[in-house]
């Protein structure tokens, strides 16, 4: 309910605008007069008009321009126009009034409870467009708290997923991600033929490093390892931090020569590098093992192209470190003795873990 509402009555006569004033006499109406467009478009600029009443004799302007007018004027709350016409108003010109935007006519003579009457159901119209308004912002208040929790609810979720599958100290991706990613190539791969490498490297005697040095300085060459592999890595490897000072390179499309390749390059960029903060300065070499599928046979899952790779590791370990095996490197009495092994050990063709970790 709009409380004293405002009408602007535009009349250029001010006998006439007086009358039509006087048809709100005793009501709760503030009545407001303009003598022509003009002047109303002034007041309106400084008054929030409820309803305009047009007399057909405003000014010079036709009744229909004068009706568009006062509509473009409408920015937000609509205002309702009721123009005044004379008895012998035609219906087309009453027809055109409508389509100028004119809300309502009234013919002749005025009768006030009648316009009164009128001027209410107009005012209600504009109070249904106020309170159209007043939902309409608040649902869009609401839609844009929603957007805004929505996107940090994505956000917080990406973050999550990040954290669930990076390792919190070099950013790789961790073991968990690992053997999913290793996983879906592993498929790949199989389904159309494709190679693919897998590269398990150990940082030979790390442990000294921590002992003679702390872990602090060990942790910042764990992360500089990190940034030298993906350094090494093309865009379409997986770099993964294995556990520990193990780190492992999924290289999919990738046959036993390129793997070599890659592992040459990892290697050389590791044993080349000074590590150096600002405290402590330290070098050390790596020590790498390879599998590839469908090269080895013995491969008939992604857990077996790790668990190949690893024997590789173990290997390098035992030859005295600081160098790369593949395990098609292994001489027969050597895979045959771990192929006794595995055929000797339920399970171990599909859990990794049954690997022996590698002596640092």
């Amino acid at each position: 309910m709009i409380l004293h509402p405002k009408v602007l009555i535009i009349a250029a006569e001010d006998s006439r605008a007086e009358q039509i004033e006087a048809l709100f006499k005793g009501s709760d109406y503030q009545a407001f007069v303009a003598p022509d467009v003009l002047s109303a478009m002034a007041l309106l600029k400084t008054e929030e008009i409820d309803l305009a009443l047009l007399d057909s004799h405003a000014d010079g302007l036709s009744v229909t321009d004068a009706v568009r007018i006062l509509k473009c004027l409408q920015h937000t709350v609509i205002m309702p126009v009721m123009c005044l016409l004379p008895e012998d108003a035609t219906p087309a010109l009453r027809a055109d009034v409508l389509d100028a935007g004119g809300d309502d006519c009234v013919l002749g003579t005025i009768d006030a409870t009648e316009l009164q009457a009128r001027v209410r159901k107009l005012l209600s119209i504009r109070i249904l467009h106020q309170d159209f308004l007043h939902g309409k912002t608040q649902l869009e208040g609401a839609l844009s708290r929603e957007s805004q929790l929505l996107r940090q609810l994505r956000s917080d979720n990406r973050q999550l997923r990040k954290q669930s599958i990076t390792d919190g100290l070099t950013s790789l991706y961790n073991h968990q991600y690992l053997m999913e990613w290793l996983r879906t190539e592993f498929k790949i791969a199989r389904r159309y033929g494709h190679p693919i490498s897998f590269a398990m490297a150990d940082l030979d005697h790390f442990k000294q490093i921590n002992d003679q040095y702390g872990h602090p300085f060990g942790d910042f060459i764990l992360k500089e390892v990190a940034v030298i592999a993906k350094m090494s890595a093309r865009e379409s490897d997986l770099v993964a931090r294995y556990g520990g000072e193990e780190f492992a390179m999924v290289l999919p499309r990738t046959d036993h020569d390129m793997a070599r390749v890659f592992a040459e390059r990892f290697h050389e960029a590791v044993g080349r590098r000074t590590f150096q903060n600002a405290t402590n300065k330290a070098t050390l070499s790596v020590s790498i093992g390879l599998a590839t599928y469908p090269h080895h046979a013995e491969i008939t899952s992604p857990e077996m192209l790790v668990y190949l790779a690893d024997q590789a590791l173990l290997q390098a370990k035992a030859s005295g470190r600081d160098g790369i095996i593949a395990w098609h490197d292994l001489d027969v009495e050597q895979r045959a003795m771990i192929r006794r092994r595995l055929s000797g050990a339920p399970g171990a063709h599909g859990a990794v873990a049954g690997s022996a970790d590698p002596p640092t």
